[in-house]
């Protein structure tokens, strides 16, 4: 069956009646040949007889009417009537086309001007599945256009399709449809030019969100264009080719040159070229360390600055300055008054591991900046603020009262299996020990808050007096059962109750002496076991150690001391995948501790900081923070202590470097160190964990504030954080715009991330600028959706968070209101 009798049979199925004139005739052997269910009749001066066969035909009957001549004028054709109810089937070539695609007959001058588009099967098959059915001339040229393009029949991804790929224009051009798109990109952005092409359509569109931030007098597009910029930037599918095309033309129009003319505050806001994030930066750190900007701005910018476009590139800077800014003020306005031993780790506690938190957060970003050079100068200041304003002030003062070790009303570490272990074990159950290695208390407070906003789980900290000195040995040592511990040997291992206590062995059956069914054991071999496997080890112990060394291991090594803060992180994770692991083995009465903490700075200690002191020729342990010896010589760099003021039974001496002072020993590291009796070494974290059968974390309440009704292209809304941010109650990122009832896009988008820790109401309400699309036209007095959507981190999905429905009424004077 060829075309023709597919074709008519098709008709036939929902036509009575079909005419078919053949203008020449050229096609009358087909219809001769044609085979039909319907009776054939041919024009030739017989219209009254077709007519009359016809009507006095049975209800049912069809027809095929066919013509060799042109169709006549309707003045002169006797059979208009019939073929008013009928259908007019024609074969050339055009007529096909409409045909097959269901087209009316009115556009075949359209599908005539592009016949070149319908020649391929491939394209017409695309092409057929875009076309609905009521098409217009203008929906059929943009679905021919979205045919060729390979896109969603819609201007935007049209143009984004275009920028992307420049040398798809030719196929516009090609196929007689680049007019028909110059006119729309005119109509729909203002862009007017007598020659167009996409690259300089590219290059005004950029250039125009780019003024529309600096200089809106030199914006020569309209907001549409502005709005198509944003929603590209914002693209997760096309946000790769925006970030190459700005580029193309930072580096083509010397942007960086028209930035430096610029306000900075016009700046704070702009993002369309990657030289807007340098230059905002640039100008912040400059005003930062010439202390010309206020901590809370600062921290205001940085927060604003969160959704520029080129943020994830420059994010670890950002995150450095607010940790320069908090240490900055809390060094500034937190009074370093010691009192007594008991006030001197109570303030510790309290107050001063927050400055040694910052610090360490500034560290780790500065390390992982993506730009490193930009930091030198801020580097250089926190360093010194850091060293000399408050670490040595802190621990010069904090020196004179560790000769009342021994006077503390505190909990000391060496107390810790009698006060902690013990009482458990008396009611008959189970406790889990986890030490991690040189954790000190202010990372105990980082990993308690982390604890605590885990769903169901609850976590309180308390300072322990640690061991003195502070050293792995004698610290773990502390951590076991015991009455006595004492130096036995020829070097620093420490013995508990006349027994060794050096490696997990002798460990293991330290613990076993004290309680039969107890166990030290390394966190990797913990971690490592199945559910089942892990549920019979657990049942056949009461007492669990585990031991997790990650940044002990890291400091004291002078190839990775650098990198101790990232250790810091990561055993932050580790130890949280440890708490999860003894919960799933049906674990409780879990707890974490320290063996030691430590004192880190990130800049090399200078050789003339070093003390110089002479090695004593019996020395137990000769180390940078501390000297174990029965005989060393007095020192102004160091201050002397029997063992027995540290609760060590020995005749040795142990000589503790002075605040945060290094003795010259060979080799090893020297910025990260522990031994001594800094706050930041002997201060160590003891956090107990409890588990909840309920659900407790949830995401913070976000509200807009009601709007009734909308009449101008441009508003701002406002919207309230119900409460502050908290270990139980988490941030709520939201992408928020206006979009029709049937679903389309009408206004920018704006992301935000509510976040705020404020208690004061007012503080938690923020208000985000929205400019409708010139498509919101259509829907003026109607109802649209402010739709809030949540973004879910390494998620794709945007489910609907809430929907407010507002009328939108519209008056014609918007239509004037661009900028």
């Amino acid at each position: 069956m060829n075309n023709i009798s597919k074709r008519l049979t098709t008709l036939f199925d929902k036509h009575d009646i079909v005419f078919w004139y053949d203008d020449e005739g050229k096609l009358k052997d087909e219809f001769d040949s044609v085979e039909l269910e319907a009776k054939k009749l041919m024009i030739d001066n017989n219209e009254f007889g077709i007519k009359y066969e016809i009507l006095d035909a049975p209800k049912d009957s069809k027809f095929l009417v066919y013509s060799d001549k042109k169709e006549p004028e309707a003045r002169d054709n006797w059979l208009l009537d019939l073929q008013l109810k009928s259908y007019i089937f024609s074969a050339d070539r055009v007529s096909m086309i409409l045909n097959d695609l269901g087209i009316d007959i009115v556009y075949k001058p359209l599908v005539a001007n592009h016949i070149e588009f319908f020649r391929a099967k491939k394209r017409m098959e695309y092409f057929a599945k875009l076309l609905e059915a009521m098409e217009d001339e203008h929906t059929i040229l943009l679905k021919m256009i979205a045919t060729l393009l390979k896109c969603d029949v819609a201007i935007e991804p049209m143009v984004i399709k275009l920028l992307e790929r420049d040398e798809l224009f030719d196929e516009l051009v090609k196929y007689k449809l680049d007019s028909f798109f110059w006119k729309i990109i005119q109509k729909r952005y203002n862009y007017t030019q007598d020659s167009p092409t996409i690259k300089d359509f590219g290059y005004k569109l950029l250039q125009n969100h780019f003024y529309s931030f600096v200089d809106k007098q030199k914006c020569l597009l309209n907001k549409e264009a502005i709005l198509f910029v944003k929603n590209w930037m914002d693209s997760t599918t096309h946000s790769k080719s925006f970030k190459k095309l700005s580029k193309d033309i930072q580096q083509e129009l010397s942007i960086e040159l028209q930035v430096k003319e610029c306000d900075f505050e016009g700046m704070l806001e702009c993002d369309t070229y990657e030289v807007c994030e340098q230059y905002v930066l640039s100008t912040l750190l400059k005003m930062l360390l010439e202390e010309k900007v206020q901590s809370d701005t600062t921290i205001e910018i940085c927060k604003k600055r969160e959704l520029s476009f080129w943020y994830s590139g420059y994010q670890n800077i950002y995150r450095a300055i607010i940790s320069a800014i908090k240490l900055k003020d809390l060094v500034k306005n937190t009074p370093l008054d010691i009192r007594d031993f008991d006030s001197g780790i109570q303030e510790y506690a309290h107050n001063y591991f927050k400055i040694d938190y910052h610090y360490r957060r500034y560290v780790n970003f500065a390390n992982k900046s993506e730009h490193l050079d930009i930091l030198k100068e801020l580097n250089t200041r926190i360093e010194d603020i850091y060293l000399n304003d408050y670490l040595r002030v802190i621990n010069d003062k904090w020196q004179p009262f560790v000769r009342d070790y021994q006077k503390a009303s505190l909990a000391y570490q060496k107390d810790f299996y009698q006060n902690v272990v013990s009482p458990i074990l008396q009611n008959r159950q189970k406790v889990f020990v986890i030490i991690s290695d040189a954790l000190r208390y202010e990372c105990g407070v980082e990993l308690k808050n982390n604890i605590s906003g885990l769903n169901r789980f609850d976590a309180i900290i308390e300072p322990l007096v640690g061991a003195l000195p502070s050293f792995t040995q004698l610290g773990i040592a502390s951590l076991l059962p015991h009455k006595r511990l004492s130096f036995e040997g020829s070097d620093d291992s420490v013995s508990v109750d006349a027994t060794s206590s050096k490696g997990s062995k002798n460990r293991d059956q330290i613990l076993k002496r004290y309680h039969p069914k107890s166990v030290y054991i390394d966190s990797q071999s913990f971690l490592g076991f199945s559910r089942d496997s892990g549920r019979v080890f657990v049942k056949e112990h009461n007492v669990i150690y585990i031991y997790h060394n990650e940044i002990d291991a890291t400091g004291d090594k002078r190839e990775s001391e650098y990198k101790v803060f990232e250790a810091v992180a990561s055993t932050l994770n580790s130890i949280e995948k440890i708490i999860k692991q003894i919960t799933n083995l049906n674990g409780t009465n879990i707890y974490i501790t320290s063996d030691h903490g430590f004192l880190y700075q990130n800049s090399a200690t200078l050789e003339s900081e070093f003390c110089k002191v002479a090695k004593p020729t019996n020395s137990k342990k000769f180390n940078r923070r501390f000297i174990i010896s029965d005989s060393i010589e007095p020192d102004n760099c160091l201050d002397i202590y029997d063992a027995s003021t540290f609760y060590i039974d020995s005749q040795d001496k142990i000589a503790l470097a002075k605040s945060i002072n290094k003795i010259r020993v060979q080799g090893g590291g020297h910025r990260f160190v522990h031994g001594g009796a800094s706050l930041q070494e002997m201060v160590i974290p003891l956090i107990s964990i409890k588990k909840r059968r309920k659900d407790d974390v949830k995401s913070v309440d976000v509200s807009a504030i009601p709007i009734s009704k909308i009449t101008t292209n441009s508003l701002i809304v406002s919207f309230y954080q119900e409460e502050p941010v908290s270990q139980k109650i988490k941030p709520l990122k939201l992408k928020v715009a206006f979009y029709s009832q049937d679903g389309h896009l009408i206004s920018n988008t704006q992301v935000y991330n509510f976040d705020s820790q404020d208690t004061y109401e007012r503080n938690r309400e923020i208000k985000l600028q929205f400019d409708l699309k010139q498509n919101a036209n259509d829907y003026s007095g109607e109802d649209i959706k402010l739709v809030m959507k949540k973004l879910i981190d390494e998620s794709n999905e945007e489910p609907i968070y809430k929907e407010y429905s507002i009328k939108l009424q519209l008056t014609f004077a918007n239509d004037f209101d661009d900028f």
